[in-house]
């Protein structure tokens, strides 16, 4: 799987997109907020009809919908930095040479330089061998 220049583009866009996605969100609140504080000043005063036409419920039903959905477009859309680790360490984790050529090395530098330990038995513990 390769990576093609509209992908590169999409994952630089991520932090640009949650950004917007946020500011959607906290505009919808602030709508449905205004919206429900003037629907219950306005039914003390008046009855509920007077109300409604105040404020139009299918504003407020817009509102709430374009809350939820760009909240939770806010909440998955990852960041440019984990987008890019969604792409990349699968293609790292799963390539030939750390499956079969990185661990014997990694296995012999942790042996000569971390446990800095003569003792083969601690050595020998940790790697399970």
């Amino acid at each position: 799987m390769s990576i093609s220049p509209f992908s590169i583009y999409l994952i630089t866009r991520c932090s640009a997109i949650s950004t917007l996605l946020f500011v959607l969100c906290i505009l919808s609140l602030v709508v449905l907020i205004i919206g429900s504080l003037v629907n219950v000043l306005l039914a003390g005063d008046r009855d509920e009809e007077a109300a409604r036409e105040m404020f139009n419920a299918v504003r407020m039903r817009w509102a709430a919908i374009v809350f939820a959905v760009s909240a939770t477009l806010c909440a998955l859309v990852p960041s440019t930095k984990e987008a890019v680790a969604i792409f990349t360490i699968p293609k790292v984790v799963n390539s030939r040479m750390v499956q079969e050529d990185i661990p014997q090395a990694v296995r012999d530098l942790w042996n000569r330089t971390v446990l800095k330990s003569d003792d083969k038995e601690n050595t020998n513990e940790h790697f399970g061998e």
